[in-house]
């Protein structure tokens, strides 16, 4: 059966390989790679991949990954403020001064990762808040100096917001550039559905 002029969730697909000329918006069926492309900001986007008539379209995660470019202060009520972004693929992220905070867009599991480094001495520990409220500990540190990396997961829904909180207030390293030792950073990353 002809691939040609198949309507996959209300868009009709062309068939062959890459149009010679394809304008950005335009959506065809490449049949030298079984998948659908589309032409975005003159560049050729894959959308997915056609299996035995069925077509399995892919979009990108949300992800998001921020940097503190200057020291910032955080308590319990105060969440961790990472200022300058990395990327943001949905903008998922309300950025410091507002709160800073990763409100899902998707429901599913998300991966929560980064490092922290404490401008002095510090002890205490550091907490994912659900919605405003206490949900998981990330990591508990006595330092000096340093810092120390996190990872861990997190189940949002739809409208959800998550944040990074210490249990006292405590001051935080962030320093240009990205790759600066004491430069605190977070990336938040859906895994799968729920």
């Amino acid at each position: 059966m002809s691939k040609t002029g198949r309507r996959f969730s209300s868009i009709v697909f062309k068939s062959g390989s890459v149009p010679l000329n394809p304008a950005d918006g335009e959506v065809w069926y490449d049949s030298t790679g079984n998948t659908f492309k589309f032409r975005q900001n003159n560049s050729n986007v894959e959308l997915g991949y056609l299996i035995d008539e069925i077509a399995a379209l892919k979009a990108p995660v949300p992800s998001a990954s921020y940097w503190m470019n200057n020291n910032t202060t955080a308590s319990p009520t105060i969440p961790i403020g990472f200022g300058s972004k990395e990327y943001d693929v949905y903008n998922n992220v309300s950025v410091f001064p507002s709160p800073w905070r990763f409100t899902s867009s998707k429901k599913g599991l998300y991966i929560v990762k980064g490092f922290l480094y404490f401008a002095g001495p510090q002890v205490g520990w550091i907490q994912i808040y659900k919605g405003g409220v206490a949900y998981k500990t990330l990591t508990v540190f006595n330092t000096f100096l340093g810092g120390g990396a996190f990872c861990s997961d997190i189940r949002l829904a739809v409208g959800e917001y998550m944040d990074l909180r210490p249990n006292t207030t405590i001051n935080f390293s962030g320093q240009p550039p990205l790759s600066d030792i004491t430069t605190s950073n977070v990336s938040i990353t859906w895994v799968g559905g729920y």
